[in-house]
């Protein structure tokens, strides 16, 4: 066979089959809205630690922020920004010092923080997929699908070729 052959298809393979499963794996771990819950909910941790500071905020900016993320959450119900959006509330309407609240807030963005870590993770593992796929889909052509077609294609020849 050809090397030339070989090459076309390997890297035809290759691609299809490698497409194909970095696909599945996206799909599968892609969270849609996403990145417009956490940008809504930094929006909302920030305004409310000027609040909690004494500084001057747009109280129609706040209702807005406030608006949008619970927009949000009733949108697609995603559990662990439901909670840190709770918690946020919960933190500006107790009657703790503003150390204590400030501290807490702090706590939230580190979760926040922590949850966009993870989300990032899962997000990497489409790579990983892809990589693993392209190695294994390699091994298998080279040391299996490529021998079986030059049998094939060696068998088919006539019987006087063969036995020169």
């Amino acid at each position: 066979m050809p090397v030339i052959l070989k090459i076309v298809i390997t890297l035809f393979c290759i691609g299809v089959i490698c497409s194909l499963i970095y696909l599945a794996v996206e799909k599968y771990t892609i969270e849609e809205g996403f990145e417009e819950r956490e940008k809504e909910l930094k929006s909302l941790i920030k305004l409310r630690k000027k609040q909690m500071k004494g500084k001057d905020i747009d109280e129609a900016e706040l209702k807005s922020v406030l608006n949008r993320c619970q927009h949000d959450l009733d949108k697609d119900h995603h559990i662990r920004f439901h909670k840190l959006f709770t918690r946020v509330d919960e933190i500006a309407d107790s009657n703790d010092e503003i150390d204590e609240k400030i501290e807490k807030m702090l706590a939230v963005e580190a979760d926040l923080q922590l949850l966009i870590l993870t989300h990032n993770r899962k997000m990497g593992s489409k790579w990983y997929a892809f990589i693993l796929s392209v190695v294994v889909v390699w091994s298998l052509i080279y040391w299996a699908v490529l021998p079986a077609i030059n049998f094939l294609f060696l068998s088919t020849k006539e019987s006087s070729v063969l036995e020169e």
